[in-house]
């Protein structure tokens, strides 16, 4: 079995039967199509408000053409589509009288308090921070040894990590996979279409 044509859903169909598979693979498609809705109906909600048109007529409108642009486009369509709106964002901080006046207006109405919110921000970053000089750390201690990629184990220094999660915990089943399966970041459509198609 080749690894890099197998997915989870391929797995559970080899591991325990193909009604395994297809429960599961109806289920995920359930929960995604419920996530993709809620993430759906808030532009919507908006789009209904500023035009006038019935909510529903929004939501068909703004799922075909998603669709549409995504599959014409791909992921080169998604990131240009999230730079337009940056600079729609941008544009408007201008037209509301520039960013300083948008802070000032938001601090004057209390709707900004820097000093809860920074204290978070901060305590959430030194945490990432330390998780992630520990990792450092830990590989640091790992391959202070032998360096992995003068050994010719791995071909680019960022393989590092993935090396150590394979040598550390390859001895336990499912937990590799589970490394690589939260590493990946997929779009919606292309998960349900990937999980439906597969065969």
């Amino acid at each position: 079995m080749h690894m890099e044509r197998c997915i989870y859903i391929i797995y559970l169909e080899q591991r325990f039967s193909l009604s395994v598979r297809i429960i599961v693979t109806i289920v995920f498609s359930l929960i995604y199509t419920i996530f993709m809705a809620v993430i759906l109906y808030g532009p919507s909600s908006a789009l209904s408000q500023v035009t006038g048109l019935h909510t529903w007529l929004t939501i068909g409108s703004c799922g075909l053409i998603c669709t549409l642009y995504t599959s014409i486009g791909g992921m080169k369509a998604v990131i240009w589509t999230d730079v337009s709106q940056s600079i729609l964002m941008f544009l408007g901080c201008i037209d509301a009288g520039g960013i300083a006046k948008v802070f000032q207006t938001a601090m004057a109405g209390d709707r900004i308090n820097f000093f809860i919110v920074a204290w978070i921000n901060y305590a959430l970053f030194v945490t990432m921070l330390i998780l992630c000089a520990g990792v450092g750390f830990v590989l640091y201690a790992t391959y202070s040894h032998c360096d992995p990629l003068r050994a010719n184990l791995i071909s680019k220094p960022d393989q590092l990590y993935p090396l150590f999660v394979i040598q550390t915990f390859g001895r336990f089943p499912g937990l590799t996979g589970l490394f690589v399966a939260k590493s990946r970041e997929e779009s919606g459509f292309k998960i349900i279409a990937t999980i439906s198609k597969t065969r």
